[in-house]
């Protein structure tokens, strides 16, 4: 069986390499991108979008930041949860984020433990959203 995709977008690559660790550890394989421009393009090459099960996001970056990558994400990737990660706590944008598809929020920084129980569900969801209607 393939190991479930999941694509961390951050701009702090310490965070993204400690996520990748946690991650792969617990039998997941791990794309990542700098910011929301380049996880656009990571998701617009071949079939990557449709490899994915889950997106987990900053909100805060340079260029293309979460609050103008995931309504993109959840407009192209219905079927793909979306997870925020941040460090700036943000509830009223929270509540508004989770009409564009945000299943999860998690704030930096983030149990190992809690972050794979979160990732393990959202795997699980983009599996019965990717499930053909019978």
């Amino acid at each position: 069986m393939t190991a479930q995709r999941i694509l961390v977008v951050d701009d702090d690559a310490h965070i993204r390499q400690v996520m990748r660790l946690a991650l792969t550890k617990a039998g997941f394989d791990v794309l990542e991108a700098s910011d929301g421009g380049e996880a656009l393009k990571l998701l617009g090459t071949g079939s990557t979008g449709s490899e994915i099960c889950t997106i987990m996001c900053d909100l805060q970056m340079p260029n293309v930041d979460g609050n103008q990558a995931i309504p993109y994400f959840h407009a192209q990737y219905p079927e793909i949860p979306l997870v925020i990660l941040t460090g700036v706590p943000d509830f009223i944008l929270t509540e508004a984020l989770q009409e564009e598809g945000v299943c999860a929020y998690l704030q930096k920084p983030v149990s190992n433990s809690k972050l794979i129980e979160v990732i393990r569900q959202t795997a699980r969801l983009s599996e019965l959203r990717k499930k053909p209607a019978p």
